[in-house]
């Protein structure tokens, strides 16, 4: 869905639905209203809490800090399935590589949803260089009278293929077409307990989205495959498909020296998918 084509309206209407856009879904306990919400770099992010335009629960913890604290608050939980092999087991927050990627994917997907909403539509033929890290929200019910929000997912999207991933495992047509958006990182943040329930059916149909505001046919995404393929049968619960021929490719020393990683690509159609 694009921004709009000239008028303030449209652009206005998109941005809401990048920037702000809300839904409301019901859990077994109460009804909550949920958003997404593109990732401000620090500065921006500084500037929008001060000025009040984001009220946020934990508004000290800057966006990239939030994502990066999410993945950290995971690695419990997989060590204690078994699955420490996915990610390591030294937290994203301590590895300077990593700090520095986030950083960069947030900065660069916040300039160009800005140069978007400028011009009013999001960016054709978009290449490698385009970024989106979208957070997902939830409403939190207070008796304050400003609304507060409290972040429980993020993920972030691109037009390029991840560097660890061997060319050989994707066919020459589709590395050179680019009609594709990319899921490079997906994460819930374990320390919001169940308000994070539900996040990845909502997220991956927001990263559909995405891909057809750009006129992408289909979203990827790798993942670990170990562990009896839970991690697998997650991403096919959620519409994804393993890539044919062979999907699986290994990466050496993906999150430390000596410590293997088996990976597995997965697509989605993004033209038939709601």
């Amino acid at each position: 869905m694009s921004i709009g084509a000239d008028s303030q309206a449209q652009q206005q209407q998109q941005q809401q639905q990048c920037e702000s856009s809300s839904s409301t879904s019901s859990t077994s306990t109460s009804t909550r209203t949920h958003r997404f919400r593109v990732a401000r770099p620090a500065q921006a992010f500084q500037t929008a809490i001060e000025s009040g335009e984001l009220q946020l629960h934990d508004a000290d913890e800057t966006d990239v800090d939030f994502v990066l604290h999410s993945f950290d608050s995971a690695l419990p939980y997989l060590l204690s399935i078994g699955s420490e092999a996915q990610w390591g087991t030294l937290p994203f927050s301590a590895k300077p590589d990593v700090v520095a990627l986030f950083t960069q994917q947030v900065q660069q997907s916040w300039t160009t949803y800005t140069a978007a909403v400028a011009r009013g539509k999001e960016e054709e033929n978009a290449g490698p260089g385009w970024y989106r890290v979208v957070i997902l929200e939830v409403r939190l019910t207070n008796t304050n009278t400003n609304t507060k929000w409290r972040r429980v997912a993020a993920m972030c999207v691109g037009c390029g293929i991840p560097d660890y991933v061997p060319l050989a495992t994707i066919a020459q047509p589709d590395r050179d077409i680019h009609d594709f958006v990319y899921l490079k990182s997906f994460i819930v943040d374990r320390r919001s307990g169940t308000l994070a329930r539900g996040s990845g059916a909502k997220l991956v149909p927001h990263a559909v989205q995405l891909a057809q505001s750009l006129a992408k046919k289909t979203l990827w995404v790798d993942c670990w495959k170990g562990n009896r393929d839970k991690l697998i049968s997650y991403y096919e619960s959620l519409g994804f498909e393993q890539l044919k021929p062979n999907p699986v490719f290994e990466v050496p020393d993906k999150h430390g020296k000596g410590l293997p990683w088996t990976g597995c690509l997965l697509k989605m159609s993004a033209a038939t998918t709601q």
